[in-house]
């Protein structure tokens, strides 16, 4: 049997080169095999070209598995995550911002885990004031990063009013509150066309969005299980179904910012299902309830060969600021100031204010800040470890003093 030259070159390809990569090459293969018992110098040439436009882009992360929750248990591990209550109201948001109907809630009704799988159900049931019940999740504190590979496996709830999301918000806020810090959407869908799924990112101001879809080609994502995910790198964000790449931003901005804020800082993970909503609407005769979306897995990746993490602003407040929840689920590292290191005066607060960055390192998180008459009074904050010192000056003033922390 003789096998096309240009079949050899494809199979020698696919053991080097991504999903979307490979896709993308077949075509030129194809073609390639086509001409090449005619002109061998024209295959040559043509082929050498084919593989610089396939190799376009071409990524070469070496993921590395660093969190994840295979839902192994009898219940939700609330070591990895915890739950969101209610309308919103109680965080300023009447119906969490898009006129949601829903009513969230931890019961066993609306949040369950079984054989390895994780529940998310809403109902048509009157709770709290409101007409529909169901669930939302997020790893806040308790997962957090920044830069990755977020992959998760789900089958998706159908109909008029459905809104399941798997996305992501920042952690830390640092650039302001919504939009400025960012959103992350990597999956959501609208359950009057359950055969297509969204991937966007939100920003400004003024609030932005960029986005795309994907389109199953027969069936709708309630059938059965597919595999979501993005691949987010400093200044560019890629979506996935089932490892197809089908969407990518490297476009975005935080007013007063430099790019690639706002996708520079720490992010965690949300789940939910919503009910209602400025999106696709209000329930109707032909919603079927109860509707759930069923997660077999989540799982988070990083680079081992990116290049360290350095440069990532924090703000630190004195008197407010929760050092100790700035540290949660940080690998260690060393804290040095970069930028206002002598204590510049808050505008508002007329409060001392001091940026950071880190640079991830194994180990504790540990800085030393030159001293200066101009920090004023720093009070040491609540919380074991303390990781915030106040140390007497001889004027009777404090003095900014170490920091350091460590893992949670």
């Amino acid at each position: 049997m003789v096998i096309p030259l240009s079949t050899l070159f494809f199979a020698f390809f696919t053991v080097h080169a991504q999903p979307d990569v490979l896709f993308r090459s077949q075509y030129y293969f194809n073609l390639l095999g086509s001409i090449m018992s005619k002109n061998i110098f024209f295959f040559l040439s043509i082929w050498f070209i084919a593989m610089v436009v396939a190799a376009n882009g071409l990524q070469a992360q070496n993921w590395e598995l660093v969190w994840s929750d295979e839902f192994a248990g009898t219940e939700l591990d609330e070591s990895k995550w915890s739950y969101q209550y209610g309308t919103g109201a109680s965080e300023g948001l009447s119906g969490w911002g898009n006129a949601e109907l829903q009513y969230y809630t931890d019961r066993p009704e609306n949040i369950f885990v079984q054989d390895g799988r994780l529940h998310i159900v809403a109902r048509e049931e009157s709770h709290g004031g409101m007409n529909y019940t169901s669930a939302r999740i997020r790893s806040i504190h308790q997962g957090d990063w920044r830069y990755g590979r977020f992959e998760i496996r789900a089958k998706l709830p159908t109909g008029q009013g459905l809104w399941p999301a798997i996305w992501m918000m920042p952690t830390d806020a640092v650039y302001g509150g919504w939009p400025a810090s960012g959103e992350i959407d990597i999956m959501e869908l609208v359950g009057h066309e359950p055969d297509v799924i969204f991937g966007t990112i939100h920003y400004g101001p003024p609030h932005t969005y960029t986005n795309s879809y994907y389109t199953l080609d027969s069936g709708d994502f309630s059938d059965d299980f597919n595999t979501f995910a993005i691949e987010w790198e400093k200044g560019e964000i890629r979506w996935y179904v089932n490892d197809i790449h089908y969407h990518t931003e490297t476009d975005w901005f935080s007013r007063g910012h430099s790019f690639p804020a706002p996708f520079d800082q720490r992010f965690h993970l949300l789940l939910n299902v919503a009910v209602g909503g400025s999106w696709p609407g209000s329930p109707d005769h032909t919603t079927e309830f109860p509707q759930q979306m069923v997660v077999d897995y989540v799982r988070v990746y990083q680079d081992t060969d990116a290049e360290p993490k350095t440069s990532l602003p924090l703000i630190f407040d004195d008197l407010y600021f929760n050092w100790e929840d700035a540290f949660t689920g940080f690998d260690g590292g060393s804290v040095t100031v970069v930028e206002n290191p002598e204590c510049q005066r808050h505008p508002l607060s007329h409060r001392n204010r001091l940026v950071y960055a880190w640079t991830q390192l194994p180990g504790a998180v540990r800085t030393t800040i030159p001293p200066s008459a101009q920090c004023g009074s720093w009070r040491q904050l609540a919380g074991q470890p303390r990781p915030h010192h106040r140390i007497p000056a001889a004027d009777g003033r404090g003095l900014c003093a170490r920091v350091s922390g460590h893992r949670r």
